[in-house]
């Protein structure tokens, strides 16, 4: 079990951030529950971040998305803290996540 922390920090345009996670078989749009969204509270007024507490037996969605229509950013920062440290780790797609 950790803190998620993600964020679009040195995006050019404003984005959103939305975590979610749900009981297997993931059966829709409808079976998934919120754990935490973020439109706004970057240092600009216009990034997104999240914090979110995750558990290991878990599994999670990550949403990023621009607002209006604005193209993804590049890359998004990832840090998971555990309790008991940890080394960095990828998620697929990209993201690249390290112990707080």
């Amino acid at each position: 079990a950790g803190s998620l922390h993600l964020d679009t920090a040195g995006s050019t345009f404003d984005t959103v951030i939305a975590v979610y996670t749900f009981d297997p078989p993931l059966a829709g749009f409808q079976s998934l529950i919120p754990v935490a969204c973020d439109n706004n509270s970057g240092p600009d007024g216009q990034t997104s971040a999240v914090t979110a507490e995750v558990s290991p037996s878990r599994q999670y969605l990550i949403v990023v998305d621009g607002v209006a229509g604005a193209v993804l950013p590049r890359v998004i920062l990832a840090r998971l803290a555990e309790a008991d440290g940890g080394e960095p780790f990828e998620i697929p797609g990209g993201v690249i996540a390290a112990p707080l």
